[in-house]
């Protein structure tokens, strides 16, 4: 069941971002989220959200494939790759990368605290 809930989450999550969707984003990542990007730099929830509202990421599209789902009661860690393309502003984002990415059910809602990225070569 977590699973599943959380997969439907990854989806979710890959349909807001293209869509620039802020209000869904926000919902889906917790106050605490925190990603670290391809070159290691860490944003918290704030930035990231304040970005998409800005419009500074620009995705045209952005698939996830080979997930891997690890339960741990309320925790839910997925280790995937995602294939996407894109601009963070001006600097092109495309490319496909091994993440990981944190799932957290507080409340009985599931939310997204930590994603790391790391650029497949």
């Amino acid at each position: 069941m977590a699973e599943q809930q959380v997969k439907d989450l990854e989806d979710q999550w890959c349909k807001a971002w293209v869509a620039a969707d802020a209000v869904a984003l926000d919902r889906i990542h917790a106050n605490d989220y925190v990603a670290v990007n391809n070159i290691g730099a860490p944003s918290p929830k704030s930035s990231v959200i304040a970005d998409v509202r800005g419009g500074l990421f620009r995705y045209e599209s952005m698939e996830h494939r080979d997930l891997t789902f690890l339960v741990y009661g309320d925790t839910v860690v997925v280790v995937g790759v995602t294939v996407k393309k894109g601009r963070r502003g001006e600097r092109d984002v495309s490319g496909t990368f091994r993440y990981t990415r944190v799932w957290v059910k507080r409340g009985g809602i599931w939310q997204v605290v930590q994603s790391q990225y790391t650029r497949i070569t």
